[in-house]
């Protein structure tokens, strides 16, 4: 889970690129609190202005089948903002 807060302080500290990084290797990793780690993934890539890269790793979460709702919801939520930027 540090990889997890590390990607969070990063982020918070606008380095989305090492942020990316922390948060990638936090899905690596897996277990308990790393489960919305791609949101956050996808957010820093948009910050980069990566807008079409985030939108495809929040596709990626919605077609999986174990997706939950809430989340489901909040991806699609953030796709209709990046295309209102991009």
């Amino acid at each position: 889970m540090s990889h997890r807060f590390r990607g969070e302080a990063l982020f918070a500290l606008e380095r989305f690129e090492e942020s990316i990084m922390a948060f990638r290797h936090a899905e690596q990793l897996g277990g308990q609190g790393t489960e919305e780690v791609f949101f956050w993934r996808a957010l820093a890539h948009a910050n980069c202005g990566r807008f079409e890269k985030a939108e495809a790793i929040l596709r990626e979460f919605i077609r999986s089948p174990n997706a939950a709702h809430h989340m489901v919801e909040k991806c699609n939520d953030a796709i209709q903002h990046f295309k209102k930027t991009y």
